[in-house]
Formats: C-alpha cells, structure tokens, sequence
C-alpha cells in the first residue's frame, strides 16, 4: 500500500477547524469530501474530532521526553453513502517541515496542485529551515493517511480508548462473587488500569461497593454488594458502557493505590528468596499497565503483597504458640521452647528439628556448628543456628531460633535447651567464632567438649592486611597434622609478622591449630557449614518469625526428601589410594603394626589402635594414604573397615529416611486455648544521632573497590554467583595417570614386602556396607 508523507512545523495555537483546513487544503481535497484525523498510542488508534482532543494531543502526547515522531493519519471519506474505491488516495503530512508560502500563525496555505499518480509515493526534497524559524515547543509529529480496502465501505467514526482490546479487558458480570470486599474491590481496580480509565466510589461500607466512572454523566458503574448469611460479596448491577469519550491517558492512575499493587504483585512475590525490588515493581507496572507509579507507592504495594503472603509481623507473634504446637504434632518429637518476659512480649524461641536430632545422635559424626544472622524485618533480632554434617560433606540442620540480641545468656539458653535433645555426646566439638557469648555459654553449658574457633573469622580479627604470604603461612599452621610442622611454620610467622603472631598466640594457639588441639576438629576450620544457611535465609530474615520457622522447616523437608549417594568420602579415598600406589611397606608386626615411607617421611601404622602417626586418620575419620598402603601390603583388596560408621553408605541412607510433614493452612490448624500468649516484643529505641551514610561521596583520589569473580574473573558477579563450572585441576589428574600406571606395574608378591600390591586396590574405594572387624 503506498501512501504520502508530508512535514511541516505546527503553529503555536491551531484549532482543530485550522488543522482540518491546512490538510484539504494541503492536499487539495474537494468539498465533497470529509477527513478523519487520528494518531496511534502504541497499537491502538485515537481520534481527534474537536478542539479539546487536539489540545489534548499537543500538550499530553508530545509532553513527554521521547524523540520519536508522532504520526497523524489522515483518512478522506465520501460525504455520499456510497464510497468510491478509487477516491481513496494515501497522503503524508509531516510536522517537521514548514511548506511553501505557510504563515507562521496558522493562516492559509499557497494552493500547490499534487501532480503524482496515485500510487507514487512522494519523497519531500524541500530543504529543512534553520532552527530559529521552527517552533520547538512541542514535539515533532508525522501526518499519515491509510485508505481502507477498496472492495469494502470506509469504516464509522468510532473513538477507541487505549487498552480496549479484547486482551487487555477484564470481564466483570452480575452475580460474579468474591471471598471477600478487598478481592472485589482489587478485581475493579485491575479492570480500571487494563482499560485506561478511573472510578471512584460513590458508596464504600461494610455492606456495599458501589462505583461509578469519574467522569460526571458517564453511566459506567459496578455495584456490589455481601451476600446475606454469607461472607461472601457477589456483583448486583454492572454497566461496562462509557458514555465518555475517554481519551484521556492517565500517567499517575487515581486507582493504583498500594493496596491494589500488593494484590497484583502477590504472584511474583511468592518466591521469599527472590529480591524484587521497588524499581522492579514500577518497570513492570509501566509495561504492563501502560502508567506510572512512585517509588513510595512500589515499596507500600511490594509490604502489603508481603504482609499478604507471610502475614502480619505483628500478629506473627501470637501465631508463634500455635505454630509451635502443631509442628509437634504433625511432626512427633521435635522440641520447641519459648521464652517471655514478664508481660508476655516475646524474648526467644528454640526449635529442635526431630528427625535431625535422631540422624545426629546415630548417624553423625560428633560435630556441631553454630552462628548467628541478624533479622532485616520490623521486629530486629538474630536468628541462631546449630548445624551437623553427615558422611557426605553435607549440612543438617539440628536446631534454629530467634532471640532479641547475641548474648550470652541467649546463648547459654539456646545450647541449654540443645543440651536436652542430645545429652551428654562423646568426643563433642563445637566450632565457632570468637563472640565471647558463644565462648561463656559452651564453658557453661559443655564444659568437657572441645570449642575451637572458626579460622577465617580468627583471620579477619588479627587484620593481617594484603600480604598474601602471611595468609599462606597463617592457613598452614592451622592445617598441619603434627606439632613439629606447626612449629615450623608459625616460626616463620613470627619472622614475617611479629604482630599477628602476638595476636595469634593470644587467641590460644589449640582453639585453632589442628596440631595442637585439645579434641577433635574432624577436619573442619571454619564455620562455613552455618554461614552457607544464614546466606540462603537472607532474604527471608525479613519474613514474620512464623514464616521464618517455616521456611527452616521446609528446608529440613526439601533436604531429607532427597536421595544422597557417599560420593565425597569416596573420592578422598580414591585419591589417596593413588597417591600411595608407590609408596614402601615395612612390617614391624604382622598385620598389625607397619613402617611406611611416602618419599617424604616414614610413619607407624598401628590397626590395633587404629592410628597413624600423620595423625590424619584419627582426625579425620578416613583411613590416610599410610593405612592404605599396609593394607594393599597385607594383600586386602578393600579398606572400608578403616573408615568411621558416619561414612558408610549404610549410614548415610539411614540419615534420611525419616519424613518430615508440613503444618498445612492455617485454617486447618488446631487452636487449643491454653497456649501461652505471646506479644511483640517492645521495640528499642534507635540510637541518638545522624545513622551513617553508606552512599557517601569518596574523597579525591580514592577509588572505589572493584569486585570480581574469583572464579571465572569476570567484573559482572561474584563467586556466589558464578554458574561456570570449576576450573579442572591438571595436576590432580596427571598424578592419578601416573599413579594408575604404577598400581598396574607393580608384581603381586604373595606375602609381606616391601613393595608389595594388589592392583584391585583401585577399583575397592567405594565405602560400602562391611562390618568392622
């Protein structure tokens, strides 16, 4: 379909009548004809059919800061019934450009005849004038007709609102119902942003909804009203005909309020972990609803979709007792506690997990880990947390609660009341940080377990600053098996920093050196086991306190619902026993006690204690590349009688096999009255004084910190972020080649050796089910 294009400059005032003249005249349309003017607002055309809709057009469409032009069709109809097919001509007309003999107020056009065929399109070569001839007060507009098919009659006048499309509508009927007058009244205001116009209530009480369009004598309107001997709200009278010509566009629509903006944005919001922020909301609000909301009214609509799904953190406090009480019912043996004050405001509660307590006390290796995060929501708190691992390297959580600051007596109770779910456990270790609450509720509450401190938090408290070689030093001692490689390397601490080795020495050398531990640290340093939990509950800690229980306990069920195998103690295994494929075995007694020599040094294996003087195998549980090695030397073809029960396979499926049921709604809870009351806890008072800005402007020459990805060093993330896989470990590899290659070249010697093997050692380091000898 060809059609022309035109451009001129639009006079400061010009009414509709002068517009109507300029483009018959421009055009040179006879009077016999009449001309529909119309422009598009995304896909959906407007008509301009008197002076209020051309003022409209001028000073709310091209109000805006877009640079694109705005095109005016222009459609010549028969003044007769009957239409021509071949009078329909396509024409342009182009704001941008100031034609021939126009005058600069909108007077009268110089009659110049078009002489192009009608289905040419003209290209307008006409120079464009300088800047101070043109008007810029509005923005530049682009005219264009498009005739209709020429076997049809041209269409009806019809005004069309924006968003009248059959797929932005929303239908509402008599005798739709509602749950309740707040989905009623939410389902109108959703109709009203669809279809581009407002309302406003001419009656709103607890018995009718009537509303009505805003515009005065338009006879749209809903009336609603609840039902008799029901809670429900039914729909009584709906007239969906506008009567107004509703050609307004309304950029800070009258009925998007917060409450409204919740509703819709409960969908989105279903997800506690996903972060939506207030930008997020008036993007997606913009582009679905074609208008604009504030930056205030995006974080009320995001607090009540929030409060609309986790529900009020007020009243979260008095759903705490009944929550409690059907956990334990739902699920037999977990332990809940909760603690008031003397007008029952909420002080702390404990929440042992059942199924977690049982897997630890039989399955898990005697091991706890404890943290705490603070909460982010409106009652300010921190969430503790006690942790367990399994045979698996992997993270069960034992018992979580909430307490109104980190203390010790917070702690002291959390741990007393974890007490009474283990009891008394055997070889116990408790790791850490160094908060003295922490240090003066385990003195208290496990005077006879060993509590060792979490090294990266000891790193960060003595500061050692940027030098990498401290680090390296400093995480070498802390990792060394024996007292006289500890004392080798923290001798070389002391030359390169003696500060941090004052301050290391004061934090206690066996709270963090594996060589010089009091217990056993089965291997763990750090409290990263508590930290990964309190890092996926970052975003719910904003959450009620009910919901946050809740999001543990779903967790514990997500957890235990999955099917593990023990491939993590079997790839240690398996590495170790390529490294000791060529490693020479003296006997000292048979089958009991061995001299081995890894080319570096030469260590005892003793299987009737069961110890090894690398002392790996006692502090791991794993049996070390020494005890392998006089395995392979004894002619055994497997090794997993060495290693502890926690990592049998056995063991490991026997951790989860309990189930774990959720509470349900809450309508389907059962309420017994003599719960204790629970209130809010009283909120305290903010500190005096201005609080820190964070976003402070940075001081000439200081340059802010660029992070990256430590692992694929890209600038756009961080590690906990990053999807790409881990970087492959080249020499780990080459070694296993190498070490395959020397278990399939050593001879089988029938009987004790020096170099003695059975290549079938390296297809046995699966841990399975065989009984300890």
């Amino acid at each position: 379909m060809n059609y022309l294009t035109f451009g001129a400059s639009r006079p400061k005032n010009i009414t509709y009548a002068q517009l109507v003249n300029v483009a018959m005249k421009k055009f040179n349309i006879g009077q016999e004809y009449d001309i529909v003017l119309s422009y598009n607002v995304g896909s959906n055309c407007v008509h301009i059919v008197d002076d209020d809709d051309m003022a409209f057009f001028f000073h709310q469409v091209l109000k805006g800061k877009s640079t694109m032009l705005h095109n005016i069709y222009i459609k010549k109809i028969e003044k007769v019934s009957k239409v021509n097919p071949s009078s329909s001509n396509t024409f342009a007309f182009d704001l941008n450009l100031i034609p021939d003999g126009y005058d600069e107020f909108g007077a009268q056009f110089v009659d110049n005849t078009y002489n192009h065929p009608i289905t040419e399109t003209y290209q307008n070569t006409e120079p464009v004038l300088s800047n101070n001839q043109i008007d810029h007060k509005w923005k530049s507009n682009t005219f264009t007709y498009m005739p209709p098919p020429p076997e049809h009659p041209a269409p009806p006048i019809k005004i069309q609102r924006v968003g009248d499309g059959e797929n932005l509508r929303k239908i509402i009927k008599m005798g739709d119902e509602f749950d309740s007058k707040e989905l009623c009244m939410a389902d109108i205001g959703e109709k009203a942003l669809l279809e581009g116009f407002q309302f406003k209530p001419r009656k709103s009480d607890r018995f009718r909804y009537d509303v009505v369009c805003r515009v005065k004598d338009c006879e749209w309107k809903i009336i609603s009203s609840k039902a008799q001997d029901s809670m429900k709200w039914v729909v009584g009278k709906v007239n969906d005909i506008h009567t107004c010509d509703r050609t307004e566009l309304f950029p800070d629509h009258r009925n998007a309020t917060a409450k409204l903006l919740g509703h819709l944005l409960v969908p989105k919001m279903g997800d506690p972990s996903r972060v939506y922020k207030p930008k997020d909301i008036i993007n997606d609000i913009s582009l679905a609803y074609n208008i604009d909301i504030s930056y205030k009214k995006a974080w009320g609509g995001r607090n009540v979709a929030l409060e609309s799904l986790s529900g009020c953190p007020k009243n979260s406090f008095s759903q705490l007792p009944y929550f409690c009480y059907n956990l334990k019912v739902k699920n037999p043996g977990w332990v809940t506690h909760i603690e008031t004050d003397d007008e029952d405001g909420f002080e702390m509660v404990f929440i042992a997990f059942g199924v977690a307590i049982r897997a630890f006390l039989d399955h898990l290796r005697p091991l706890i880990i404890i943290d705490a995060a603070h909460l982010k929501g409106t009652y300010l708190g921190t969430n503790m947390l006690a942790v367990g691992m399994d045979g698996n390297n992997q993270i069960v959580p034992l018992a979580t609660g909430v307490s109104q600051g980190e203390t010790g007596r917070s702690w002291t109770w959390f741990l007393t009341h974890l007490k009474e779910c283990i009891g008394e456990v055997p070889d116990l270790a408790i790791i850490s940080d160094r908060h003295l609450g922490i240090q003066q509720a385990c003195q208290t509450v496990y005077p006879e377990a060993f509590h060792g401190f979490c090294c990266r938090h000891l790193m960060l408290n003595c500061k050692f600053g940027t030098s990498e070689r401290i680090k390296a030093l400093y995480w070498k001692a802390c990792k060394c098996y024996t007292t006289d490689e500890f004392t080798h390397a923290f001798a070389q601490i002391e030359r390169q920093s003696p500060e941090a080795h004052q301050k290391l020495l004061e934090a206690g050398v066996r709270f963090w050196s594996r060589a010089y531990c009091t217990g056993k640290r089965y291997n763990y340093m750090t409290s990263n086991s508590a930290e990964s939990i309190n890092n996926l509950t970052r975003h719910v800690r904003r959450s009620p306190i009910s919901m946050l229980m809740e999001y543990y306990r779903g967790l514990v069920q997500e957890w235990f619902c999955d099917k593990r195998e023990n491939d993590w103690a079997s790839a240690k295994v398996k590495d170790r026993v390529f490294k000791s494929a060529n490693w020479t075995v003296k006997a000292i007694e048979h089958r009991w006690i061995y001299e081995v020599y890894d080319r570096r040094r030469k260590h005892i294996v003793n299987f009737r204690e069961n110890t090894c003087t690398c002392r790996k195998w006692q502090l791991s549980g794993l049996p070390c590349g020494h005890a392998i090695a006089a395995c392979r030397f004894q002619g055994m073809t497997s090794c997993n009688h060495l290693a502890k029960r926690w990592f049998r396979t056995t063991t490991l499926k026997a951790t989860y096999q309990a189930l774990i049921y959720p509470l349900g709604e809450y309508d389907s809870w059962e309420l017994p009255t003599n719960l204790q009351v629970v209130k809010p806890p009283s909120m305290v008072k903010p500190q005096p004084g201005r609080p820190k800005n964070k976003d402070r402007i940075r001081s000439q020459g200081e340059e802010p910190r660029e992070n990256s990805c430590q692992r694929c060093g890209s600038g756009a993330h961080t590690r906990g972020e990053c999807s790409a896989p881990l970087p492959k470990n080249k020499k780990a590899k080459k070694r296993q080649r190498r070490a395959t290659i020397d278990l399939q070249r050593l001879p089988q010697y029938p009987g004790g050796s020096s170099q003695g093997s059975q290549p079938s050692m390296s297809q046995s380091y699966h841990l399975d089910n065989m009984a300890d000898p």
